[in-house]
């Protein structure tokens, strides 16, 4: 079994997104778990099974972005699922945009589910984070 992960936390440390890198040879796949702290609400939602589909992309352009901030990075996972790295204005803040879905059919009907926000990350976590995700990532083309 294949077990590698991340968390990416916010700004004020209340509220953040992990991504752990299950399987094994036969099927490899996410799971992603957020939970947001807002003071006046609270927000989790997690699905255990997402296959992210351009995870080489993502990785050139996440790193290209620590010297570019007019890229938008975008990771995209099935059911809906992204995680999208820009900056305001061009400036030095990192927003995280992100989107964690889930479906459920049954017969005809498909029930679909997502918690969509934007965390703000802490100053100077980018080159770890891409060090995190390339590790992560990684592990798709090795499982």
């Amino acid at each position: 079994m294949v077990e590698r992960g991340l968390r990416i936390q916010c700004l004020d440390t209340r509220s953040w997104i992990d991504i752990q890198r299950r399987g094994d040879p036969g099927y490899a796949w996410f799971e992603l778990r957020c939970a947001i702290d807002i003071g006046h609400g609270h927000f989790s939602a997690s699905n255990v099974d997402v296959q992210f589909l351009n995870g080489d992309r993502f990785l050139a352009d996440l790193e290209r972005f620590a010297a570019d901030p007019g890229l938008t990075p975008q990771l995209d996972g099935t059911y809906g699922s992204f995680l999208i790295f820009w900056r305001p204005g061009g400036g030095e803040d990192v927003m995280l945009s992100f989107s964690v879905g889930d479906a459920y059919s049954l017969g005809p009907i498909t029930s679909e589910y997502n918690l969509t926000g934007s965390l703000r990350l802490p100053p100077g976590v980018l080159e770890v984070m891409i060090a995190d995700f390339r590790n992560v990532l990684a592990a798709v083309a090795h499982a």
